[in-house]
């Protein structure tokens, strides 16, 4: 569905206005939106002829505010799909929305021990409330991160929703998220014996040490509670790639087609300046390995692996980076 852009502009008049000799380009309608040319019109009606409370009177004003008020609930009753306008709750605005659903609805429902979640590009109105009312209930907090291209990792919802996974998230004085950090637990005959880092994010303007900080809060969290043998900051994939350290000799094959693995994801992922940033906390290195039966099955696992990292990964680039898997003269 193509939208006429510059009839949309005309139908706000704020947009015609000039900001430093500019045409205005305003991006804070997540804090305050910009009326409509039949809003300004309804309001400017409203003040000038019919201002009256509704549901409040008998008098000829009150009765025509309050018709005009209900034929609004129906107008957006059917622009959503609603089944009746007592699912329409007006309210004074998305602020006062959340708050209404977190002291209400999670007020009755939310229990302790359950998750909220909430995303990493939210605004602090739909943080704090959650916060607030976690902190009452005894429920957790978790917080669903973005990507370098600031799309959701809506993959990681299952793990945010599972009991099992614990989260350390860092907020400043206004309830801004600038870090997270989750982690997996590892069992023995049903019993967590340690947790292991599964994801970091931080935002780009966070101060410097946040990643630093939720390990080690993590750290100190796990001595204190001092019922696991571990905490693992897991692998940095593909690091070793390009090293001539080498324990067993190693197929070419294999190792050309993780090279080239290493190469394509580099850029977005990082996996060295991941590798020298765990090194940081003096870890115990240990290796992991890749055991295959048959070595023709090697373009399958190196696609498997490009494709864990790079989702998006399509068919015909898949193709084309299978028939490069083959040993360089």
């Amino acid at each position: 569905m193509a939208f006429d852009v510059e009839k949309i502009r005309a139908d706000f008049p704020v947009l015609s206005c000039e900001v430093y000799g500019r045409p205005l380009a305003y991006l804070d309608s997540g804090a305050t939106a910009q009326k409509p040319r039949a809003v300004i019109d309804k309001v400017d009606w409203l003040h000038r002829r019919m201002n009256a409370n509704v549901h409040r009177g008998l008098h000829y004003m009150s009765e025509t505010c309050t018709d005009e008020y209900e034929a609004a609930r129906e107008a957006v009753r059917r622009f959503i799909g609603a089944g009746s306008t007592r699912e329409i709750v007006f309210t004074s605005g998305a602020t006062g929305s959340i708050n209404l659903v977190a002291y209400s609805f999670g007020g009755r429902f939310v229990r302790e021990g359950d998750n909220v979640i909430t995303t990493e590009m939210e605004h602090h109105s739909n943080i704090v409330p959650w916060q607030m009312l976690c902190e009452r209930k005894g429920a957790e907090l978790r917080v669903l991160p973005f990507d370098d291209a600031g799309a959701l990792e809506t993959g990681r919802l299952d793990e945010l929703i599972d009991s099992r996974v614990r989260l350390l998230y860092a907020v400043d004085g206004n309830g801004k998220v600038l870090g997270v950090t989750s982690w997996l637990p590892t069992y023995r005959d049903g019993t967590i014996i340690g947790w292991t880092l599964d994801f970091m994010r931080h935002r780009t303007d966070s101060v410097n040490g946040i990643m630093e900080f939720l390990i080690a809060r993590m750290a100190e969290r796990l001595r204190d509670e001092g019922n696991v043998e571990f905490m693992s900051l897991s692998a940095a994939p593909l690091a070793g790639m390009g090293s001539n350290e080498s324990e067993h000799e190693e197929s070419e094959v294999l190792r050309h087609a993780l090279q080239m693995v290493a190469d394509i994801m580099e850029p977005a992922y990082g996996f060295h300046s991941l590798f020298r940033f765990k090194l940081k906390f003096h870890p115990d290195e240990e290796k992991v390995y890749i055991c295959y039966p048959d070595a023709a099955k090697l373009p399958q696992i190196s696609l498997a692996v490009a494709q864990a990292y790079v989702p998006s990964l399509t068919p015909a680039e898949a193709m084309r980076f299978v028939r490069t898997i083959a040993p360089r003269d």
